[in-house]
């Protein structure tokens, strides 16, 4: 039996989810990166859970590192996320990114607001079998 149908069973985490972080629409510098992550909650659940934890910090993690080679927090959202008990010091100091796994701060900062969530950060690469039809999208 393969570890993630063992935790599935044991732990009930049957959903994937994926978190995108940088550019993923390309209308700016165009690097991303996907993480993905099976968890007991559906996507659903997961963001609304967001929204509580942006109602309960006052802060919204799409506020943070957006601008271009922006790798840094406000003085004002980390303060408020530290004094509503979020580790924000595990990913960030004197103001700047320390960390690189941003997306594991959004789970933490989801489950501040869905306590018994659970997760695990999981590998999706998929193979190619190869790559088609280079001059179709040149127009």
């Amino acid at each position: 039996m393969t570890t993630i149908k063992k935790l599935n069973e044991m732990n009930a985490i049957s959903y994937t989810v994926k978190i995108q972080l940088g550019d993923p629409g390309g209308d700016g510098h165009g690097i991303s990166r996907d993480r993905y992550y099976k968890t007991n909650y559906d996507r659903d659940a997961l963001k609304a859970a967001y929204q509580k934890s942006v109602m309960k910090f006052g802060v919204d993690l799409h506020d943070v590192c957006s601008d271009y080679e922006d790798s840094s927090i406000s003085e004002d959202i980390y303060d408020k996320l530290k004094a509503g008990g979020f580790p924000i010091e595990n990913y960030f100091e004197d103001m700047d990114y320390i960390d690189g796994e941003f997306d594991e701060m959004v789970m933490e900062f989801i489950k501040a607001s869905l306590p018994d969530l659970e997760y695990e950060k999981i590998n999706m690469s998929v193979p190619s079998i190869g790559s088609f039809g280079y001059g179709l999208y040149g127009q």
